[in-house]
């Protein structure tokens, strides 16, 4: 599997904030995902796939807090998927109107 991530967030209540592999939080709950743009998961099991007229790429990281490692939101109809594998069990494939993302191993 051939992919660039392009920026790391930090998702901190709700919020995106830009950083590298070492942010920290004390007390508050956080994940860091790794932004792929313009690519979609294929394959995959689903744990959710929900879609909602105002769930942005946030609400869908919300989702995936605690019980997946990688998941999509389509921009144009507004969806949400979140799966059960780790990324390299996953492939990847190039679509515009999706944004996958998944939890690193920071070491």
């Amino acid at each position: 599997m051939t992919m660039k991530a392009i920026f790391s967030v930090c998702l901190t209540l709700g919020i995106i904030l830009h950083c590298y592999c070492g942010c920290w939080a004390s007390s508050i709950r956080y994940n860091k995902f790794q932004i792929v743009p313009g690519h979609r998961v294929t394959g995959g099991t689903e744990v959710s796939r929900s879609t909602q007229p105002d769930v942005n790429l946030v609400k869908c990281a919300r989702r995936c807090l605690g019980d997946c490692t990688v998941f999509q939101f389509d921009t144009v109809n507004k969806l949400c998927v979140t799966f059960a594998e780790n990324i390299y069990e996953i492939e990847m494939t190039a679509d515009t109107n999706w944004t996958a993302a998944y939890l690193p191993t920071c070491e």
